[in-house]
């Protein structure tokens, strides 16, 4: 089912490289990594390998100095990270002792990402991405520094005339196989991992502020901020269990008119309408089933903007503006 056809570019530099797509895509923020993920993500880079492994041409590692053509294999630092961050006991250290190993441990695991695309030069944008992400937080307090806190995330692209049947079936089919945070797919954005962040960080800005259904998908150096607070709703919006208990001591998660809500693993995945929605502030589109359920998850979405770094033009007041979008019906 893969096509050949690209479709047109949001954006390009001056010597007509691409840097950013318009794209479908998915999101997902996973509880800390244990090693029991291990196989939950090896069945899930089965699942990407099988549907969009045909059109992934390079990968781009944390360890390696330069992207290299890409291979199954490489989808195997993604689900072994999750067994790499054990400490191992200081003999006859004490409780400083291990912090100290656990620190040291910590700075040969720590920003580890994984970047496959379909471009096939590593300097151009293509729809087709499949990324991990992982950043390892500070110790808590009690933990005996014998398992590294790791926030994680999958994002997956494909292009936005991909048939959207066969995305929603495929990409739910995923996120059923996860120990989810929370998720969201829809519309979104695929940019190049290779080339200077600015030009394509101002793109999609501009996209972003008008087209409110993409979701611009930070979450580099943020993966514990939005750990705690859902960055956006979208098409369709997942809450592992462990937010729904948070929802639930809240006096649950509610329904709105306009969304369904259907079991999803252990969480639930609520779905905004039959098809995903790009909105258009410019010409008063704001879509409805998405200020619908923005509305449900509200307690638990990011509202501030402080301590969020998002690539520059963003900035404090813009990136709250953007996270409380579909609060106002005005544009930002």
């Amino acid at each position: 089912m893969i096509r050949d056809a690209a479709p047109e570019p949001l954006a390009r530099l001056a010597d007509r490289t691409p840097i950013v797509y318009g794209a479908l895509g998915a999101v997902f923020h996973l509880e800390w990594l244990a090693a029991e993920d291990e196989a939950r993500l090896d069945e899930v880079n089965e699942m990407v390998w099988g549907w969009i492994g045909p059109a992934l041409a390079h990968v781009s590692l944390s360890c390696a100095e330069r992207p290299e053509p890409v291979r199954r294999a490489h989808l195997d630092y993604i689900a072994t990270h999750a067994t790499h961050l054990g400490v191992a006991p200081v003999p006859g250290g004490g409780p400083d002792d291990q912090k100290i190993s656990a620190h040291l441990v910590r700075l040969g695991r720590d920003e580890m990402s994984v970047v496959c695309s379909g471009a096939r030069d590593p300097f151009e944008a293509s729809p087709y991405s499949y990324r991990f992400w992982a950043e390892i937080s500070d110790l808590p307090e009690g933990s005996g520094a014998l398992h590294l806190p790791t926030h994680a995330v999958l994002h997956l692209t494909v292009p936005e005339t991909w048939p959207l049947a066969d995305f929603h079936a495929r990409i739910c089919a995923i996120a059923a196989k996860l120990r989810l945070r929370w998720g969201a797919a829809g519309y979104t954005f695929s940019d190049c991992e290779a080339q200077n962040s600015q030009a394509p960080a101002a793109a999609i800005y501009a996209h972003a502020r008008r087209y409110w259904g993409y979701d611009v998908a930070e979450y580099v150096r943020l993966t514990e901020a939005f750990y705690r607070r859902i960055r956006t709703v979208n098409w369709l919006t997942w809450l592992g269990p462990s937010m729904l208990d948070e929802f639930g001591a809240r006096g649950g998660l509610g329904a709105s008119r306009l969304s369904t809500q259907a079991p999803s693993g252990d969480g639930v995945v609520i779905q905004a309408g039959s098809a995903p929605e790009r909105g258009d502030v410019n010409r008063r589109q704001v879509p409805p089933a998405y200020r619908e359920v923005d509305a449900l998850v509200r307690p638990l979405r990011a509202a501030s903007g402080a301590d969020l770094p998002f690539f520059a033009p963003w900035d404090e007041r813009s990136i709250e503006r953007w996270l409380r979008r579909f609060e106002v019906a005005s544009g930002p």
